[in-house]
């Protein structure tokens, strides 16, 4: 089994995920790699993603894990050479099974571009709030504050959020908006942390 780390970039921020999934099968068929299908009446590729990323955003650091009879160095070499820029791969591991990383994955850490003039005084005083609303596009308000676990200035400028796995990072930078004038120009996904079991907090960042 094979765990191929890729980024998600330009263009292809605006594809969902299924359509994300499916582009990389349509890589993988062009370089002609040899993958496990399922079974039942429509065989297909099975591949096992990471968490679904939020249409428009971009990230460094997706994953997808393969079972393949290629040796990793060479599945990743082809898959290089056939995948499209916007999701191009960027390193690789080997795991002996599916390492199930869409339930392992328990939070991600995200680099908001803000303006020059950021200073970042404002986010103490967010995080010392029990309650910070965000509005979802059906109108649903819910409290974003519990999957926040630290918000800072980031030392390149902007904002270095660590979220839990069931924050939004678009709900993230309304909220800062709405409730700081804290205007995001981008957010790209950086890092994303795995933990053994549910219960465990993040033990260690994805390569």
């Amino acid at each position: 089994m094979i765990t191929v780390k890729y980024k998600k970039t330009g263009d292809a921020v605006y594809i969902s995920h299924i359509d994300a999934l499916r582009t990389i099968i349509r890589a993988i068929r062009r370089a002609g790699l040899s993958v496990a299908y399922s079974k039942g009446f429509n065989p297909h590729p099975e591949l096992f993603m990471s968490p679904p990323l939020p249409l428009f955003s971009a990230s460094l650091c997706e994953y997808f894990s393969a079972d393949t009879d290629e040796a990793p160095e060479r599945f990743f070499e082809k898959y290089l050479a056939s995948a499209p820029a916007g999701i191009a791969p960027t390193a690789y591991f080997y795991t002996p099974k599916n390492p199930h990383l869409a339930a392992k994955i328990t939070g991600a850490e995200y680099l908001l571009q803000t303006r020059d003039d950021f200073d970042g005084s404002a986010l103490p005083e967010l995080m010392g709030r029990d309650i910070i609303s965000a509005s979802k596009r059906n109108g649903t308000v819910v409290n974003i504050r519990p999957a926040i676990l630290s918000l800072e200035r980031a030392d390149c400028g902007g904002i270095k959020a660590v979220l839990g796995i069931k924050a939004r990072i678009d709900l993230l930078s309304d909220a800062l908006s709405e409730l700081c004038g804290i205007k995001t120009l981008a957010a790209v996904k950086t890092v994303q942390y795995v933990s053994e079991t549910q219960a465990d907090s993040f033990l260690r960042a994805l390569i």
